[in-house]
């Protein structure tokens, strides 16, 4: 595959002079300094610059993402919350894993970003990340979907999900069979990211409780370690 890669790039030659590799599973699949060393060693001599882009969201919004994942995917879990001993923390110690690639790479070569849709260029994820490698969305060859492919759901689309998947497992339905997945799918269209009462399945007190879990490693992104200043805003109106 090294080879098979290296020549893939070789094979562009100068054709291009910015690569993109963009994926979710750089973080939470890389947990140890020596797999970020074997990408690195993959990468070595191909680039003149490599920098690291990594987009950090508030820990109980992570968990609330990675939750909706599971429901579209056909399994299901009551709680937004896991059990304290099935929490991946290696996936929320954010400065534990921008300290990481950071010792790889060069600090210098960190641009850490808040997930944060008002910290965005334009409001727009796309934008923001267009902007840091110094290109437009407007630039010919880029078309930009109108329709988010991840959106997220309401707290009724999530109990529909819920009771659907439920029904699937009695009914003893494979979870990607055509029925299961055309029905998650209308369930997602019906309740959209609103729903009827947008009441959400986790608990104000629940998602600030779980944030805290992570309150010391986020003081420490922010090169703060005092409790005056935080990375990511402590607004949990979201939730009831």
């Amino acid at each position: 595959f090294k080879q098979l890669f290296r020549n893939s790039i070789g094979q562009l030659g100068e054709s291009h002079n910015v690569y993109v590799f963009s994926s979710e599973h750089l973080s939470s699949c890389i947990r140890k300094r020596e797999e970020i060393e074997n990408l690195k060693a993959l990468l070595h001599g191909l680039f003149d610059e490599i920098k690291i882009i990594v987009y950090l969201r508030r820990q109980d919004q992570l968990l609330t993402s990675r939750y909706n994942e599971i429901l579209k995917s056909g399994w299901y879990r009551k709680s937004v919350m896991p059990p304290m001993d099935h929490i991946n923390r290696h996936i929320y110690e954010y400065s534990k894993l921008v300290n990481m690639w950071g010792e790889a790479f060069g600090h210098q070569n960190m641009i850490v970003r808040n997930f944060n849709r008002g910290s965005f260029v334009n409001n727009d994820l796309l934008d923001d990340f267009a902007s840091l490698i110094g290109f437009k969305m407007s630039d010919p060859g880029f078309e930009k979907l109108e329709k988010q492919s991840n959106e997220s759901l309401s707290g009724d689309a999530q109990r529909a999900l819920i009771y659907f998947n439920k029904l699937c497992k009695v009914l003893k339905l494979e979870r990607n069979s055509g029925f299961a997945a055309a029905g998650r799918r209308i369930l997602i269209e019906l309740f959209g990211k609103t729903g009827f009462t947008n009441k959400k399945t986790m608990s104000r007190e629940e998602a600030q409780y779980f944030y805290n879990l992570f309150s010391e490693s986020n003081r420490e992104l922010a090169g703060n370690s005092s409790a005056s200043e935080e990375f990511f805003d402590l607004d949990f109106t979201m939730y009831e």
